[in-house]
């Protein structure tokens, strides 16, 4: 038989076993319910503000046309008489036509790449009868607006691309400017700019191509233009701070495809939240992919 004072430490026993083991279940519950109701840190993607190159650009759209072409005239009115066919082949000084018995010789090798008078037509003095082309060397030719002309400078790089090659882009440069203002097909009023065509490609008299002139390279804290948003026109970006997102304020300078320069704001080594469509807010714990939460 147990005596009195056994029967009291073992009853002493199994309380403090029941104490801790309700200890135990208070705690698991406790952390359940604030793992349920706290919320996980948004897992979000990181880039470091770093210094390197952003372009200044300037978009064109031009043609590509042969380098050399050749007008040509009546000198003499009467009935003209076309010895050769739109789209020939034809050798320097070759005739090509004939007027009152006079004889039109191409000024250069190349193609008729136009007729402006029909065989049989009477035509007047010192009208146009058409062109020779030399398509063996293309340009691009383009238009550019007297408020961007001044930055435009023969040997400046083009980065060119054509419906031809989708997802594909080629090099180039500027070969000439015109000095003297005209007006395009469309009324448009602007300055004539010829540029290289990419030697490592095939492309046509008449075909379209659609290209940036990089106007200058600025060495300079850069950040992508994916990490930019607004809020009442003011420019800004979210900065991972001690675990949290921090919305900031910046002043940003020239932009390209890809970086866009950093004139004010942040400091190089920051890091800087791409969005990525993702909802976002001040104070909001978060932690970059990959990596384990920053206790805070």
């Amino acid at each position: 038989m147990f005596s009195l004072s056994q029967q009291d430490g073992a009853k002493r026993k199994k309380n403090i076993y029941s104490g801790l083991f309700a200890l135990l279940l208070l705690s698991s519950s406790t952390f359940l319910v604030l793992s349920y109701f706290v919320p996980k840190p948004l897992e979000v993607e990181t880039i470091s503000v770093e210094q390197g190159p952003v372009w200044r650009e300037l978009w064109i759209s031009g043609e590509v046309r042969p380098q050399r072409e050749v007008a040509f005239y009546a000198s003499r009115p009467g009935v003209i008489e076309w010895l050769v066919q739109e789209g020939d082949d034809v050798r320097k000084d070759q005739v090509i036509a004939r007027i009152a018995e006079q004889d039109f010789t191409s000024p250069i090798a190349g193609k008729l790449t136009e007729k402006q008078a029909h065989s049989g037509v009477w035509v007047p003095l010192g009208v146009p009868l058409g062109q020779i082309s030399d398509t063996r060397e293309l340009v691009i030719q383009a238009m550019v607006d007297e408020t961007e002309v001044l930055q435009v400078k023969p040997g400046l790089p083009v980065l060119w691309s054509f419906i031809g090659y989708p997802g594909q882009t080629f090099s180039g440069e500027v070969l000439t400017l015109s000095k003297m203002a005209r007006r395009d097909i469309e009324g448009n009023r602007g300055f004539q700019i010829t540029l290289s065509v990419p030697k490592e490609i095939t492309v046509y008299a008449g075909m379209t191509a659609d290209g940036k002139v990089l106007l200058e390279e600025v060495l300079d804290l850069r950040i992508s233009v994916d990490s930019i948003f607004e809020e009442q026109g003011q420019a800004k970006v979210y900065v991972l701070r001690e675990g949290r997102a921090k919305a900031v304020d910046v002043v940003l300078g020239i932009q390209d495809d890809y970086h866009v320069q950093v004139l004010s704001g942040l400091e190089e080594g920051d890091e800087v939240i791409l969005p990525l469509g993702l909802s976002i807010t001040t104070g909001q714990s978060v932690k970059v992919k990959g990596d384990s939460p920053i206790k805070t």
